[in-house]
């Protein structure tokens, strides 16, 4: 009995040395103390061993020597080592990728109370990765962690009553959890209870209160938050309208690659609102986001082809930005394509493609486009 206890000792000191060594920033030193109790079967020291394999710390980086520890230590029941190996099956990290055995050994961890586990379960049955889908099982992990503050699981939890999987669907009840997460300083809940006040979706609708979220969320850098928060100063919904404030989170927003805050940010040099006019800058911003595909800066882009704003009038130019919008559904593209065929701008004169443009936006409700259709069908 006195050599176990002796060995016990020995094991936890060895493991305790390293955490000393690495805390002070010796990680060989460190690697070297856990590899000793590693091969002495001390599941601390086999996961601490997993850990500087990852990332390397004190030895040759190595995921599959990180995952091969990890094994050692989740069978000797380590909880977090069980975890981390799940999480090397499931992403295919040193191990060759099997979803199964990712779920096998996050269930484990997860039944002895690891949080990350217990989400990662959750997401698991959520979306059927490696187990037989089950929305129903996804909530019972989901709020048992909610309920405790995590932040993930409040998120998923929320999203389970917003599209009623696994519960009865409840805006009410999803908004309350997607309120835990934000009142913890999680930034994208605080973008959506900025969205669900502003259109009133399971709470009553509140602009002040969509502005005050937005600007948690922007104030993190959270690119979706930055560029409503444009916009409600754009406006003046929920704040004072400010042509400079929105021009502010526009860019923040526009330089983090969001195309609808890069068209709004054409809109301001075009108009001259928070800056000053320039025709060559709102041509830039509205590019850039036409290049995303958003149809509201193709359908811009186009417009300063055909007047020549900021760029070298061309309406073939202004007819391949206008077609681009126009396939995507927005009815101005529509319409001025269907102009441009019916007088020949930039094209021959197409008055089946006239006829065929008008009719789309017309469909849409443009009035000029059904008065336009009316005389091109009378011709």
């Amino acid at each position: 009995m006195s050599d176990g206890a002796n060995n016990t000792t020995i094991y936890a000191s060895e493991y305790r040395l390293g955490m000393s060594f690495l805390d002070s920033g010796d990680e060989i030193v460190a690697s070297q103390y856990f590899i000793c109790g590693a091969y002495k079967d001390d599941k601390n020291c086999q996961h601490a061993l997993g850990l500087c394999y990852y990332d390397g710390q004190g030895v040759k980086q190595s995921y599959a020597e990180a995952a091969k520890w990890y094994r050692q230590a989740a069978e000797n029941g380590h909880n977090d080592a069980q975890y981390k190996l799940g999480a090397c099956y499931f992403i295919g990290q040193g191990v060759e990728r099997d979803l199964t055995e990712a779920v096998k050994w996050y269930r484990q961890a997860a039944e002895n109370g690891h949080a990350d586990a217990q989400f990662a379960l959750g997401f698991c049955y959520y979306y059927g990765q490696g187990i037989e889908k089950s929305y129903a099982d996804a909530v019972t992990w989901f709020k048992e962690l909610a309920e405790q503050g995590h932040i993930q699981a409040q998120n998923s939890l929320g999203m389970c009553y917003e599209n009623g999987h696994g519960v009865e669907r409840s805006f009410e009840e999803a908004f309350l959890w997607y309120q835990r997460a934000a009142e913890q300083g999680d930034a994208g809940a605080q973008y959506t209870l900025g969205v669900w006040y502003e259109k009133g979706i399971g709470v009553e609708a509140s602009l002040v209160d969509a502005v005050k979220w937005y600007t948690k969320a922007a104030e993190q850098g959270y690119v979706g938050a930055q560029s409503m928060l444009g916009l409600c100063y754009y406006n003046g919904h929920g704040v004072a309208q400010n042509y400079f404030d929105a021009v502010n989170w526009f860019l923040k927003a526009a330089v983090q690659g969001s195309a609808v805050a890069q068209n709004n940010l054409g809109l301001c040099y075009k108009n001259g609102h928070g800056v000053e006019q320039s025709h060559s800058e709102a041509v830039k911003w509205f590019r850039k986001a036409a290049d995303l595909c958003n149809t509201g800066a193709q359908y811009n882009l186009g417009l300063c082809y055909h007047s020549g704003q900021g760029v070298k009038q061309s309406f073939a130019e202004a007819i391949k930005w206008y077609r681009k919008a126009a396939e995507q559904g927005h009815v101005g593209a529509q319409y001025n394509l269907g102009v441009c065929y019916y007088n020949g701008l930039g094209t021959k004169v197409d008055r089946d493609q006239a006829v065929k443009w008008l009719h789309l936006a017309a469909e849409q409700g443009h009035e000029a486009a059904k008065n336009t259709l009316k005389k091109v069908e009378t011709q």
